[in-house]
């Protein structure tokens, strides 16, 4: 994607490689209430199926008293029926029946992500179940993104759509769903809510749990490769006609803690911009997040080669994996469950803005419950 192209209010841009699985993404943007906000459709994350390791469950946060008694939020999710479009801007899945016990278990993930934001506004999901065949991903999840939208922290800055609602208290970004979810029912899912999650299993709560969350932090424009950027070896950023960063874009950095969208060191596309994407070395640094994570900068993972809807999205992979805050990571493996976001998902989410989230930083020392 580069500025050249991108010559009317609306566009279309390709940002997922065909390696991965996803089709292309179609995103678009249209100019919002006034002259300085608008509305866009934001790239996809998802989450890669694992094989199974050493099963773990970490079970729901306790709250303390005070943070149940808050406002926290809530949530107002569409089931798509049967034969329904899930609509994506990247390719058209036909949705199956929501069972039940499917249903039961997605409640469950947004009961428990309810208590730990804090929003006046309900929070709007789409929910899909479709057969997405051989893909190697357990879901894909979209979001709708404000940019200079009432009460944000920064200007010419991409917000997830729930959080420009949050944030001016009213329904902002109207006329369509916050986030976009679509699970792969081509898989075997555990749907029970209790965290134990069978051999040869995929945990539904805790898919359900990770496709809320990518809602409300996206807003990702970094993106990688040809199809999006020129070339096979270069990265790029940058949504709309003025090419704006997305909010988590604004705190990522490399191990020197230079900024990857100074654009003096790392132009606007470039191959020097695709190195920093690929070679393993990239932090988030926030000073919620961080001080979750002992104080120091959240390392992303950023492998090479790059991994359409799990690089740079995702937390490091051989950081966090078996730890409390494994929530964050790229993938699921089957037995295994994560009922809490753990303290670096949350102090992230309260640095790009989020108002009042629940942190649980006591629970780092706590070890895994494996089974």
């Amino acid at each position: 994607m580069t500025g050249g192209r991108q010559s009317k209010i609306l566009w279309l841009a390709a940002f997922i490689a065909l390696e991965t699985g996803f089709p292309p993404l179609l995103g678009q943007e249209e100019t919002g209430s006034s002259a300085a906000a608008e509305i866009a459709i934001s790239a996809p994350v998802g989450i890669l199926r694992l094989p199974e390791g050493t099963p773990a469950h970490i079970p729901a946060p306790r709250l303390p008293a005070a943070a149940q008694a808050g406002a926290g939020s809530s949530f107002a999710v569409t089931y798509l029926a049967e034969g329904v479009p899930d609509n994506s801007p990247y390719g058209s899945s036909t949705c199956t029946a929501w069972t039940d016990p499917a249903k039961a278990a997605f409640q469950f993930a947004t009961a428990t992500w309810a208590p730990l934001i804090n929003s006046g506004v309900p929070i709007r999901i789409n929910a899909c179940l479709a057969n997405l065949g051989s893909s190697p991903f357990l879901n894909y999840a979209w979001i709708s993104a404000g940019k200079n939208t009432p009460n944000v922290p920064l200007l010419d800055t991409w917000y997830p759509s729930a959080l420009v609602n949050s944030l001016a208290g009213y329904n902002f970004v109207s006329g369509s769903q916050d986030i976009y979810i679509t699970i792969n029912n081509s898989v075997s899912w555990y749907f029970g809510t209790d965290g134990n999650t069978p051999s040869g299993k995929y945990d539904l709560v805790t898919v359900s749990m990770q496709s809320i969350f990518s809602g409300l932090y996206g807003s990702i424009t970094m993106t990688y490769g040809k199809s999006s950027c020129g070339d096979d070896t270069w990265g790029c950023w940058g949504q709309g006609l003025s090419r704006s960063p997305g909010v988590y874009d604004r705190f990522t950095e490399n191990s020197l803690g230079q900024k990857l969208l100074n654009t003096s060191l790392f132009p606007n596309p470039s191959a020097q911009l695709g190195a920093q994407l690929t070679g393993g070395n990239l932090y988030f640094n926030g000073p919620n997040a961080n001080a979750a994570n002992g104080g120091a900068r959240v390392k992303i993972y950023a492998p090479a080669p790059w991994v359409d809807g799990a690089s740079y999205s995702t937390l490091d992979y051989n950081t966090f994996k078996s730890t409390p805050n494994e929530f964050g990571i790229f993938g699921l493996g089957t037995g295994t469950s994560i009922h809490d976001p753990g303290p670096v998902v949350l102090g992230l989410l309260k640095d790009i803005g989020w108002p009042s989230v629940v942190i649980q930083t006591h629970r780092v020392s706590l070890p895994l419950i494996r089974r």
